[in-house]
């Protein structure tokens, strides 16, 4: 098995994490900025990353409204996913609904006892942990149910 990179992409944070080779644990692995809308230096930070790691599947969280609805900020997030499957055919890139990703990220901020303000440090990468532990739970009970 190889890892797994999971993403949530913002206008000028990108949050990142990352499996064991197991894909079992997933880990917080850090916060790459880049000027507002640059989603370029995003992308060829992610294919490096990806390279460097040996990664062949890149799960992005995907916005949508609460009523299952998808806006601009989607639409944004797919053109990203478009752009990294250009640019490396190979790679398997998956989408999963992130919608609450950022609230359970509070939380389990929260929860470790990190004060709400020093939450905008590494709430990005938290809840790309979020998004890839979902990815990983769903396709978990997918393959359960085969």
């Amino acid at each position: 098995m190889s890892k797994i990179i999971g993403l949530d992409l913002g206008t000028t944070t990108l949050g990142i994490a990352i499996t064991d080779e197991e894909q079992k644990i997933v880990f917080g692995r850090e916060i790459f900025r880049f000027k507002a809308k640059n989603y370029y230096a995003a992308r060829e930070y992610v294919l490096e990353l990806a390279k460097k790691e040996k990664v062949t599947t890149i799960v992005i969280g995907l916005p949508y409204n609460m009523d299952g609805t998808s806006g601009e900020r989607g639409q944004s997030v797919k053109r990203f996913g478009d752009d990294l499957l250009k640019a490396a055919p190979k790679l398997l890139i998956e989408y999963q609904d992130e919608r609450l990703s950022s609230v359970e990220a509070h939380e389990r901020l929260s929860a470790m006892g990190i004060k709400t303000i020093k939450h905008k440090e590494t709430i990005d990468m938290v809840a790309a942990q979020v998004i890839l532990e979902t990815y990983l739970k769903a396709r978990s009970k997918n393959e359960t149910t085969r």
